[in-house]
Parts: structure tokens; C-alpha cells; sequence
């Protein structure tokens, strides 16, 4: 879910900032509003800002279909082998791969044992297990 707080600083802004606590971005904007002393629907100035918001809004409603699928996209972070070569799961929250035991690296691809235990034994959950 997100949050919203209003608040008002020494200049007569008013800050609205938006926290989405599932990806920790934080939208601010001020805007300073005057009270409207004319028809401010056909005031210049108010027309001017009325398009300014428009486009503020539709930039913020790009970002936020841009940042849905956390830091990786919906096509995984570039260079990074979402199947884990079968040795891991891939973990959409930090665009990288969680390694069952006796693997690592960045695709799960190495194995934990060195030099496959230089056949004096078996690798198990990442050691050398000697014959």
C-alpha cells in the first residue's frame, strides 16, 4: 500500500508526498495556490498550470507502470539468467539468483565444491565429502 502526507512549509507551500512502501519511491511536488480572485478557468496563468499538473500527472502514472515489476522489468535485469541454470530460483525482488546449497555465483552455475573434490569424494550441500 502507499501513504500520502500534506504538510506546509515557511514559504506557504504546500508539499503532497506519496510513499509506495512496496518500492520505496517517494513522488513530491509543490505547488503554491493562490486564492482565486477572477474566473480562474479563463485566467492565462491558471490555464498554464492546469497543463503543467497534466503533464506532471501523466509522467508520474508512466513511472509508476515503469516501476511495477520492482527493479528488474517484467524481462528480468539484463544479463542475468532467470532460470539460474536449474541450480537456484530466481528472486524477482533483487533481480538475482537465490542458489540451492553446493552452488553460487551469479546464475548458480559454479559449483561450491572446488575442483569437484579433486575426486577424493562428493560435493554435499556445497562440501567435499571425502570416499
Amino acid at each position: 500500500g502507499s501513504s500520502s502526507c500534506t504538510t506546509q512549509d515557511e514559504t506557504g507551500l504546500q508539499k503532497d508526498t506519496t510513499i509506495n512502501g512496496e518500492n520505496d519511491i517517494v513522488f513530491k511536488h509543490n505547488i503554491m495556490l493562490q486564492t482565486p480572485k477572477c474566473a480562474c478557468e479563463e485566467s492565462d496563468s491558471f490555464k498554464k498550470l492546469l497543463h503543467r499538473v497534466n503533464g506532471l500527472e501523466e509522467e508520474v502514472n508512466y513511472l509508476i507502470t515503469q516501476c511495477t515489476q520492482g527493479c528488474c522489468g517484467a524481462g528480468g535485469a539484463v544479463g542475468v539468467d532467470t532460470s539460474c541454470t536449474g541450480h537456484g530460483t530466481y528472486q524477482q525482488a533483487t533481480c538475482s539468483c537465490l542458489c540451492y546449497p553446493g552452488w553460487e555465483g551469479p546464475d548458480c552455475s559454479l559449483s561450491s565444491c572446488p575442483d569437484e573434490c579433486n575426486d577424493n569424494g562428493r560435493c554435499v550441500d556445497g562440501k567435499c565429502v571425502c570416499h
